[in-house]
């Protein structure tokens, strides 16, 4: 069947109850005691180690939170000043703004 822009490909969509693969996951791990966990854990790190990109890529996402590109607001804000930013927040404390 070809593919129509705009239609889903899946219009019944999933069975309500059907579990995603992190859903799949957590119920494999959370069956089994913390060690399997746990050693997943320190092959990811292990291979991190190593120089996989995908396993660090998993580190740092688990360390400093995912990166997210900063929005026309974060650059419009970072472009004012300390006072302006200040005056900005008293603003809207006092429901001016």
């Amino acid at each position: 069947m070809p593919f129509v822009k705009g239609q889903s490909g899946n219009p019944a969509g999933k069975k309500p109850g059907t579990l995603g693969l992190t859903g799949l996951l957590r119920l494999v791990l959370d069956a089994n005691d913390r060690e399997e966990a746990l050693a997943l854990v320190k092959a990811t790190v292990a291979q991190a180690k190593e120089g996989n990109g995908v396993a660090l890529k998993i580190v740092w996402d688990r360390i400093d939170g995912l990166l997210v590109a900063p929005t026309e607001f974060d650059k419009w804000l970072a472009s004012k000043t300390e006072e302006e930013k200040q005056a900005m927040w008293k603003a809207s404390l006092e429901g001016k703004i």
